[in-house]
């Protein structure tokens, strides 16, 4: 399932379409700009004061980005100097795998593109950087010591879904690898479960022993499906939950079906989207995520920082 758009790389993204934008849109209102790329002022600012600071190596006006904006109009130049080819050295090209290779985890709707150019690379330096996570070598024993014996385990597990480190209490399965990643195959009191190694900081062997887990089945892995009505930013709400926009632009009431197997991952993206997408159903994620803004709001206005 996909992850959450940080600001940080939705910021990213935007300006990389600013520039190209500018190139062919001299002297653009800065109102009209905002309602193209659908930001506020503010945002649009920020993006271009940074831009500012953007170019080539050197960093001298003969590299770096020139704008101007100060009359409410933007206009671009000297962004060509970044079309001219350059060369990278080894040191260079293994800093941009390994990047790529942390990025394609977080934006893992271009998870495809981001490979791709990643094997372009390599085929320049060899395939010898890469992003390799580590787990502990005591934790994968004592695993399959459980296994072995038939035991349960008590593990401290952080899922980046939630965004939350818990305890939990499991009967392990086996040890399964999967591009690249090491998880284990467990059966929980919601049914099985997959656990990244990595994302592990603790295990315990407990004195429970196996659960019977074929009576447990996996009822509790049941798909969601909840509807949105997109209001802005289509492209990127689409990514997100996975749309296919040509085939819903024709819906009468304008609503689009998602599916997952999280409520609360829906909840995290629904809030991460602002007023870019409204969740029209179930009744159950929308009171929860009014719930949240409720406590957020209460927060704010207390002035108070969260446990």
């Amino acid at each position: 399932m996909s992850r959450v758009t940080s600001p940080t790389l939705a910021q990213t993204e935007r300006m990389l379409n600013l520039v190209p934008y500018l190139s062919t849109h001299q002297h653009i209102p800065i109102s009209k700009l905002c309602a193209e790329f659908g930001v506020s002022k503010k945002e649009l600012l920020d993006d271009l004061n940074t831009l500012w600071m953007c170019g080539l190596p050197g960093y001298t006006p003969l590299e770096l980005i020139d704008l101007s904006f100060d009359a409410g109009f933007v206009s671009i130049r000297n962004a060509e100097i970044l079309e001219i080819p350059r060369s990278l050295t080894t040191e260079e090209i293994v800093v941009l795998i390994l990047g790529l290779d942390l990025l394609s985890k977080s934006v893992e709707s271009l998870a495809k593109e981001i490979n791709n150019l990643q094997n372009r690379l390599r085929s320049i330096v060899g395939d010898f950087a890469k992003a390799v996570p580590t787990i502990d070598s005591g934790h994968r024993a004592i695993i399959k010591r459980a296994i072995s014996e038939r035991q349960n385990l008590k593990i401290t597990y952080y899922s980046p879904v939630s965004d939350n480190v818990s305890v939990r209490e499991i009967t392990p399965i086996e040890i399964q690898v999967d591009s690249g990643n090491e998880y284990l195959l467990a059966m929980t009191d919601k049914g099985l479960r997959n656990f990244r190694l990595d994302r592990v900081s603790e295990v315990i062997l407990t004195s429970t022993t196996k659960q019977n887990f074929e009576s447990q089945g996996q009822s509790n892995n049941a798909e969601i499906e909840v509807q949105l009505k997109i209001t802005k930013d289509s492209r990127q709400v689409a990514e997100l939950f996975n749309l296919d926009l040509a085939q819903t632009a024709l819906a009468p009431d304008g609503i689009h079906k998602a599916l997952g197997f999280s409520s609360e991952w829906f909840v995290r993206a629904l809030m991460s989207k602002g007023l870019s997408v409204q969740l029209v159903d179930p009744a159950d994620i929308r009171s929860e995520i009014a719930a949240r803004c409720a406590e957020l709001i209460e927060i704010y206005e207390s002035g108070a920082l969260p446990k």
